[in-house]
């Protein structure tokens, strides 16, 4: 048969880079890299080029599983689809008539899934259960939740205009969020600074105007300074404060409490460094912060995440060219968020989601205040941006999945999410899910975590299905693309499972659609396009530049359906940044006026979204002095908090180094990959980054096996030596496993030799006050040592 080459979007990170796939006989020959890119054209890092052997490996789960054992002791008998969704409804109907609905609980990964999150929410909310939780509580899940709080949504960076670029620990690397790695290097060759905050000297911090090489875990504290400069020094852009901000007197004297000297003694970094790189930011606007996970995982997250929107707003990098920009939604979609029906959710169950009254940033309690501003702003009160609003507490649902408490967690589902070694205290997620009635887990491998459940269930790959994507609603452009393969034995997707479970327990009429292209069709009404016009012709589908409605959308689409031109479009779509005047140009060459009109700003990130409704914030303003966070008993001002003074640290003489865990290495996406042996070969075990004189001085060489421990537990790494990392810090390798360990307890494939999730205890005086996530990044001490040297 000829060759097809289809479009398709990548979740093997969470870049979501669109690639082509080579398809002969309905199998994929190889990825490529695709011109249509939104990000940046034909990006393709390593990952894909192995996708044959990821998705065609031996190991790959095809079909569903029933443990007939002990948990965990790896005895399983295959069963059909059909039974496994009747035992998995019955019993989930005995914990919910037992228990209540609330005693259901789920876990997800949104970027494996790609389709799955409107409806995992839509079947706990239907259902009674407010306990949803996710990686992302950990990973910009939070960010999202946290500038909401500041300035009603969550921007996104705009490099190909932007003059200066802030890296607070982003790392970005050609085999590691490769498109924007690409974005990256295309804003330097144009002349933009760079200004990096990494206590390593990373790959980027090699490249950067400004390398401040602080402490780990005191972003809080730089950027509070950074803050006094701006504001001391005149640097913030008085008109829009004056107009757009609420607080800025009392920011001024909280940041008055941050003078460079103490700044400089909290980082170690030297206060002409701060003062240099402040200035630099604040003079090089429009300015873009993008996300990054290392202000994600800080026992001062909270504090670091609102500093940056602090900081957009004084400098007015927000919602303007070259700055961070929040765009409206798209109205011609359905949203996920909209799909998700939170609306639904009573709200004697939403006041009993777990640990929402200790730790209320991402909850429903937290996000309540917004509400109605997002009505007004957007039209719809609950935006559930980058899936980071309204979950539960991880440690909260684990605690009363171990000990009842508040009440009882008797069932729990994990989706594409290895939960036993993605979030803190894994032994305490081990004797969590011990204690179940009922685990089920949907995945491609046999995951630690999948080796502990009642039933797990095969699921499918980003190929082996069509997709309907806009980056957990960051932006207004989705990317649509058609199934490229089918699925090997008998994987389905996440909709099907959902589809499933709820006719067998009574919410047929809710999951109406028979599958995703049906229920795509459904999303996508408003365009009077086809999905199969659509993920054939239109690979990237905008939001309509103002002031051109929906209604004039639909027009202009049925337009180009009814002139042929869908092909033609597309082949004006290589950017939705750079390349958009090329559609404009397109009708103008043929005289066509009004329709190189309605397309003026098609691709653009619209600007200034602001000066028509306001911030989605209770004042319509940003909130320097958040109403909302003052609101839920939290400090309505970023604050710097030290867990223990260096000469009180009750640790200290035992445990001298400092962990900094949750690192990435290329190839691999958090605990995903080790099963393919070519990225095995790169990276065949699990490392541990030290600094050349510590390690000496400990008698450890390079590639010796080491112990790293902590007061909580040990793993074992290889030891990887560095003038790259502080002395005193020790870099973990996030999510190691080894496939080919025995399966089932005690060995669960390594995940208790090698995984850092052993280190991490929940004591609260580790937590995110205000978000109750864990400290990863230098707040914990710990301690090294050769393992020939211990036995």
């Amino acid at each position: 048969m000829p060759l097809e080459k289809k479009h398709v979007v990548c979740s093997m990170c969470d870049q979501a880079c669109s690639l082509e796939a080579h398809v002969r006989d309905g199998r994929l020959e190889k990825l490529s890299g695709y011109a249509d890119q939104l990000m940046m054209p034909n990006v393709r890092c390593c990952k894909p080029v192995l996708a044959s052997e990821w998705y065609y490996n031996e190991n790959r789960l095809l079909y569903p599983l029933k443990r007939t054992g002990e948990r965990g002791g790896g005895q399983w008998t295959r069963i059909s689809w059909e039974q496994a969704m009747d035992e998995i409804a019955e019993k989930l109907r005995q914990v919910v008539d037992k228990h209540g609905p609330e005693a259901f609980a789920c876990s997800t990964s949104e970027h494996n899934t790609q389709v799955g999150s409107g409806m995992t929410r839509r079947f706990m909310n239907l259902l009674g259960s407010p306990n949803y939780i996710s990686g992302v509580s950990l990973c910009m899940g939070n960010t999202a939740a946290v500038n909401s709080m500041t300035c009603g949504g969550y921007p996104f960076p705009d490099y190909e205009q932007t003059r200066c670029m802030v890296f607070f620990g982003h790392n970005l690397r050609p085999n590691s969020w490769a498109g924007e790695y690409y974005r990256l290097k295309a804003a330097r060759a144009r002349g933009a600074k760079l200004i990096v905050l990494d206590p390593r000297k990373s790959h980027c911090a090699k490249m950067a105007d400004i390398h401040l090489q602080l402490r780990a875990g005191t972003d809080a504290a730089m950027s509070l300074g950074w803050i006094n400069v701006i504001i001391e020094e005149e640097l913030y852009n008085k008109k829009f404060v004056s107009r757009w901000c609420v607080g800025f007197d009392e920011l001024k004297q909280r940041a008055r409490q941050y003078p460079l000297d103490r700044v400089s003694q909290i980082t170690g970094v030297p206060a002409g460094q701060i003062r240099d790189a402040a200035i630099m930011y604040a003079t090089n606007t429009p300015a873009i912060i993008p996300w990054t996970c290392a202000t994600d995982q800080q026992v001062n997250s909270t504090s670091a995440l609102r500093c940056q929107g602090i900081l957009r707003a004084l400098t007015n990098s927000l919602n303007v060219p070259g700055g961070d920009v929040m765009v409206d939604p798209n109205e011609m979609i359905i949203s996920e968020s909209e799909l998700e029906l939170h609306e639904r959710l009573p709200q004697e169950k939403k006041d009993l989601q777990l640990g929402a009254k200790d730790y209320p940033v991402m909850t429903y309690w937290g996000q309540q205040a917004l509400n109605e501003p997002r009505r007004k702003v957007w039209g719809h009160s609950y935006r559930n941006l980058m899936k980071g609003m309204y979950m539960a507490h991880p440690p909260a649902v684990f605690k009363a999945m171990r000990e009842g408490v508040p009440y009882p967690v008797r069932a729990f589902f994990s989706i594409a999410n290895n939960t036993l070694m993605c979030y803190s205290n894994q032994q305490g997620i081990f004797e969590a899910v011990k204690n179940l009635d009922l685990f089920v887990v949907n995945d491609l491998f046999m995951t630690p975590t999948a080796q502990l459940a009642d039933y797990v269930l095969p699921g499918d790959c980003f190929l082996e299905r069509p997709v309907l994507y806009n980056f957990q609603e960051w932006i207004s452009t989705y990317l649509s693309v058609e199934k490229a393969i089918e699925p090997p034995g008998e994987c389905r997707d996440v909709y099907y499972f959902w589809h499933e479970l709820a006719v067998r327990m009574g919410m047929e009429a809710h999951f109406p659609w028979k599958n995703l292209e049906e229920l795509y069709q459904y999303r996508i009404s408003g365009t009077g396009l086809t999905w199969e016009a659509l993920s054939k012709n239109l690979p990237l589908l905008t939001a309509p530049a103002p002031p051109l409605t929906a209604g004039a959308m639909k027009l202009t689409l049925k337009l180009f359906a009814g002139m042929g031109l869908l092909p033609l479009l597309r082949n004006g779509m290589t950017s939705m940044l750079r390349q958009h005047q090329k559609t404009r140009e397109f009708f103008e060459h043929r005289g066509m006026k009004r329709m190189a009109r309605l397309f003026r700003d098609y691709f653009v990130l619209s600007p200034y979204p602001h000066k028509k409704r306001g911030f989605a914030t209770p004042s319509g303003k940003v909130e320097l002095y958040s109403s909302v966070m003052e609101s839920i008993g939290c400090d309505p001002l970023p604050y710097w908090n030290e867990i223990y003074p260096p000469d009180e640290n009750p640790a200290e003489e035992k445990y001298p180094l400092r962990l900094f865990v949750g690192l990435r290495e290329d190839g691999y996406f958090i605990s995903a990959g080790r099963h393919v042996k070519k990225l095995r070969k790169h990276n065949p075990e699990p490392r541990a980054m030290l600094h050349t004189q510590t390690a000496r001085e400990k008698g450890i060489n390079e590639g010796d096996w080491i112990y790293v421990e902590t007061d909580w537990g040990r793993i074992k790494m290889k030891a990887q030596l560095s003038e790259d990392i502080q002395k005193d810090l020790v870099g973990v390798r996030h999510g190691w496993w080894k496939p080919e360990m025995p399966q089932g307890t005690p060995e669960l494939c390594g995940a208790w030799d090698y995984s850092d999730g052993v280190l991490l205890n929940d004591d609260p005086v580790f937590f995110d006050p205000e978000q109750g996530l864990p400290d990863l990044r230098g707040a914990r001490k710990c301690r090294v040592m050769p393992i020939f040297s211990s036995l």
